[in-house]
C-alpha cells in the first residue's frame, strides 16, 4: 500500500530538457483548461497554470527517436503516437488565450492564439496523414477524436480562419 498511496516518481532527465511529445501535448492541455476553469475563481493559480502550459508544449520534442516515454516498461502502455496529443494540447492553449478577455500574465511567451490554433491544425494535419491515423482510435492514448473536436471548436471561436492546414471537414471525415 505504501507504493499505491505514494506512487514514486523518477526524473527521466534534466530541468528544460525536451520532453516525450505525448506527454507534453496532454499536460500542456491539462494545464490549460486548469486556466480556462480557475481564470475567474483565481486569477493567480490560473495564471501559473497557462505559463506552465506553455513552458510544456515548447519543450516537446516533436522529433522522437525510438520509444515514446510511457511507463516502464514500455510494453505495458506502447503508446507509439504522439500528433494528436499536440494538437490537443494547441487547441486547448488556442481556446485559453482566446477566452482570456486580454487578462493574460505579463511573462507568457506566446499571447496570440492563433498561434496555438495554427499549430494545432499543423499537428492535425500531421496526424491525419501519418501512419496511425484511424489505427486504434477507441484505446487509451489515442485522443485524435477528442482533439479534433476541441480544435473545431477553437476555429469556430477564432471565426472559421481559412487558412489553416485542415479545415472542419477534413476533421469531421477523419
Amino acid at each position: 500500500y505504501r507504493y499505491i498511496r505514494n506512487r514514486p516518481v523518477f526524473r527521466e532527465a534534466p530541468a528544460g530538457s525536451p520532453i516525450s511529445p505525448n506527454l507534453a501535448g496532454r499536460d500542456a492541455a491539462a494545464f490549460a483548461m486548469c486556466f480556462q476553469l480557475y481564470k475567474a475563481s483565481d486569477p493567480a493559480f490560473a495564471n501559473r497554470c497557462l505559463l506552465a502550459a506553455e513552458h510544456i508544449f515548447d519543450l516537446a520534442n516533436t522529433s522522437p527517436k525510438g520509444d515514446l516515454l510511457t511507463v516502464g516498461p514500455f510494453d505495458f502502455y506502447g503508446e507509439t503516437e504522439w500528433r494528436d496529443d499536440m494538437e490537443l494540447g494547441a487547441s486547448q492553449l488556442s481556446l485559453a488565450l482566446m477566452s482570456a478577455g486580454g487578462r493574460l500574465p505579463s511573462t507568457l511567451p506566446h499571447t496570440d492564439p492563433r498561434f496555438y490554433l495554427r499549430r494545432a491544425a499543423h499537428w492535425a494535419h500531421a496526424y491525419i496523414a501519418g501512419p496511425n491515423d484511424a489505427s486504434d482510435t477507441l484505446n487509451l492514448y489515442d485522443v485524435s477524436g477528442l482533439a479534433h473536436f476541441e480544435l473545431i471548436r477553437a476555429m469556430k471561436t477564432a471565426g472559421h480562419p481559412k487558412d489553416l492546414e485542415v479545415s472542419q471537414a477534413d476533421l469531421v471525415r477523419d
